[in-house]
Formats: C-alpha cells, structure tokens, sequence
C-alpha cells in the first residue's frame, strides 16, 4: 500500500515502486540501498545507496507516464472479455485517450464478431453498407480509431495499442539523452530537483525515472525495451545538482552515472559501458 501523504507529487512513485526501484539499484551496484524519506518532513529524497562518503548517492524516483494511457493500460493487460462473442479472427485495435474504458471492455468483443460476420475485417476499408457504417460509428464513439484483423486464431484475442505508439526505431539510443534533459528540466520536475539539493553531504545526487510506453517518446520506449546492444555515447547536460539518471524499463535500462553510460538488468550483473566521447549539448 502506497503512503498517504498528501505533500507527495502524484507523478513521484508510491512505496511499492520506490521498493522496486530500490531493489533494481541494490542489484545493480551491489550494495545496500535504504530508504531515506520516512514522511517525518517535506521535501525528503527517496534513497540512499551507503558507502564511503565519496561514494554514497542520493536518489529520487520518478515516473515518466501518463495516467489516462496507465488506467487504459491496465485494462489491456487484464484483456477485454470474449464470452459469449467469440471471434475467429485475432485483431488489433488502435485506440486514443478518450477511450470508454467500460464501454470497450463490454462491447468490443460484441462489435469486432458483428463485422466478421459481416465479412468485414478492417475499419479503413470504404463504401461499405449502413449496418457496417453504423458499427464503425459506434466503435469511433467508444474511442477506437481503427481495427484490423491480422491472422486466423482458434479463440480470438484483441491486441490493443494507442495511436501514435511505433515509427522508426532507433537502436543507437542518441535520442537518450535529450529526453532525458528535457524531461528533468521541465517544471513538472522542479520540486525532484529541490529534493536533491537539499541533499546535503552527497556528491553524487541521481535520479531514477520509471519509464513506459505511455510516457516516453516512442523511439526511447522501444530503444529501452529491446534492450538495444548499443549505448548512447553522448554525455547528458542534467540540471543541477544533478549528477547522473537512471531510465529503467521494468528491471532493465540504462544509466549515465558521470562518466559514461551503463546498461543494466537487475536480473544479471551489469554487462556494458561506454564512456562519453563527447561532452554536454
């Protein structure tokens, strides 16, 4: 259960994902990660990786999301319902932030089985007949832009993605570090900032930023989740004080920490490093 404290950020992390970021970075340094902010004042940071002095961080999480696009989100994970409609086609169905959620989960399966039985088995295809134009109008009221079947199945199964998620992929991830400029240096993220410059007797202050598909631009999203072999090789101008971040994808990411980028997987001992071979923007 996350804490109630009504002076945290709901874009900072409950305790159930600090826990989890605490035990990325625990198993990626190796060594012992407490929690710092016990709620006895404002303005605490999150975590502290211990050490010699020269070598202890200070450590606030953040989520890179959007909240519309978690809650929907959810619902994909959980799977939208097919009894008693069942489909013979696997589909996918590209959706935008209005979508009802409720409204989809109840009549989706419904309105994708009542085009195949029309014959139909995309949404862009044109001078179709009223009944199918009328299906269409109610998937758009629900908040779908398009569905397209894509191969026969025994059951059916709706793989939903909001629009503007894919394009080019960028496996270099040179993209990297001027999101993560922009992302620190944003207003949204004024008061992570003042958290670690009030972190008094740390050298090293890092923040680590919680990412999805949802709140990060589609070529870092992909880059982090295919794990590219590929490291950014541009050092990152972060905003003081700080001095290294994290992007996490799940247990995996990658990490500048001053002296060049890491990747890591807290499911293994961290593999690769590259150091910069150019300086800040």
């Amino acid at each position: 259960m996350g804490r109630k404290n009504p002076n945290r950020k709901g874009r900072n992390l409950p305790r159930e994902n600090e826990e989890n970021v605490r035990y990325i970075i625990a198993s990626v340094t190796q060594k012992e990660v407490v929690f710092h902010d016990d709620n006895s004042r404002n303005g605490m940071f999150d975590l502290i990786v211990t050490g010699p002095d020269s070598e202890k961080i200070a450590i606030e999480c953040v989520r890179a999301t959007d909240p519309r696009m978690r809650e929907i989100g959810s619902m994909v994970k959980r799977g939208v319902p097919m009894d008693p409609y069942a489909l013979v086609l696997d589909w996918s169905v590209r959706f935008n932030l209005n979508l009802n959620i409720n409204g989809t989960r109840e009549t989706l399966p419904y309105l994708l089985q009542r085009l195949e039985s029309c014959g139909v088995h995309s949404t862009h295809i044109v001078g179709v007949s009223e009944v199918v134009e009328r299906i269409f109008d109610e998937m758009y009221e629900l908040g779908i832009e398009s569905a397209d079947a894509f191969r026969p199945s025994s059951g059916g199964n709706i793989q939903m993605l909001p629009v503007g998620i894919g394009g080019c992929v960028n496996e270099m991830g040179t993209d990297v570090p001027e999101w993560a400029e922009e992302f620190l240096s944003a207003p949204a993220r004024s008061d992570v900032l003042a958290k670690l410059e009030n972190a008094d007797g740390f050298l090293h202050r890092e923040v680590f930023i919680e990412c999805d598909m949802y709140g990060v631009p589609w070529h870092v999203a992909d880059y982090l989740c295919q794990q590219s072999p590929f490291l950014p090789d541009i050092q990152p101008k972060l905003p003081k004080p700080l001095t290294g971040v994290w992007l996490g994808y799940g247990p995996f990411g990658v990490r500048w920490n001053s002296r060049g980028w890491v990747a890591f997987d807290a499911r293994r001992t961290v593999i690769r490093s590259k150091p910069s071979t150019d300086g800040p923007r």
